[in-house]
């Protein structure tokens, strides 16, 4: 019986979430749409306890830009935190492991879902307040 099921992936997920998944959930369900609904309701977290409102506890980093900019931004995360940034940290970061190929499709609800949860992160991203490099 599915509401006696204890697993760390249901911990703290509201009823309605459960129920969104019970009804997306199909038998041939492809394991890259379980992975975008899973990646979905885990950042969910980021806005159900407010972190866009803590900008001095939590920050948000694409990996897109990461990758593209690996020294920059990982010297800004690094002062985020409060700590050294040595270069070589990032030496081994390459924008080729950036869009390598195409991703498979997923379920067109489920894929909606995906973006509209990217925008609202995108959004998040761009209102944080800039990290000062240096340290």
């Amino acid at each position: 019986r599915e509401d006696d099921w204890q697993h760390w992936m249901r911990e703290r997920i509201p009823e309605e979430r459960r129920q969104l998944v019970r009804d997306l959930y199909h038998d041939s369900i492809s394991y890259h749409t379980a992975a975008t609904l899973k990646w979905v309701l885990r950042n969910e977290f980021y806005f159900d306890y407010h972190l866009q409102d803590q900008p001095e506890r939590v920050r948000l980093v694409r990996y897109e830009d990461l990758v593209a900019a690996p020294e920059s931004q990982m010297r800004a995360l690094f002062a985020f935190l409060g700590i050294h940034f040595d270069p070589k940290f990032v030496a081994h970061m390459r924008t080729s492991s950036v869009r390598k190929a195409d991703f498979p499709t997923i379920d067109a609800a489920v894929q909606a879902l995906g973006d509209a949860m990217l925008a609202r992160l995108d959004a998040a991203v761009a209102t944080q307040p800039a990290t000062t490099e240096g340290v």
